[in-house]
């Protein structure tokens, strides 16, 4: 079953859907910004759902500016793309399609200049991009003397 699939199935429940928890960024709420809380307030939207643990998307041109930053994350701005289609939003489900393919293009292009040039190039990227994923690592010490 997709993800959005798994969305549409709670409204069975209001209850369940009410108490759906997404957010990569908190175990106890939803932020209402991270990418995963972004995918499912878009699938409630264009499914005309709401959940008290998420806020409302306002407006549906703000998931056309959705960034796909990982590969993982391209199955779901998919199936979004999918959806807003089935939706009768085609122009969203174009951008996000585009989104996609921005994605893929940037991708193979870095993984063409790790295998010209190594990881050499490696933590100055990581530097740059400043991913805030990031920050929320654990980095495990070994304490032992």
């Amino acid at each position: 079953m997709s993800r959005v699939d798994k969305t549409r199935k709670l409204a069975d429940n209001p209850e369940l859907l009410n108490n759906i928890q997404v957010c990569w960024k908190y175990v106890d709420r939803n932020c209402g910004e991270c990418h995963k809380c972004i995918r499912t307030m878009t699938a409630l939207k264009f499914f005309s759902m709401h959940s008290v643990a998420l806020p409302e998307l306002k407006d549906i041109a703000h998931i056309a500016d959705f960034k796909v930053t990982s590969v993982a994350a391209v199955p779901f701005v998919e199936e979004l793309a999918y959806l807003a289609e089935e939706r009768g939003y085609e122009a969203v489900a174009r951008k996000l399609r585009h989104r996609v393919r921005r994605f893929w293009i940037k991708h193979h292009a870095d993984e063409l200049l790790k295998l010209l040039v190594g990881d050499l190039l490696g933590p100055v990227v990581r530097r740059m991009r400043r991913n805030t994923w990031s920050t929320y690592k654990v980095h495990v010490t070994n304490q032992q003397k």
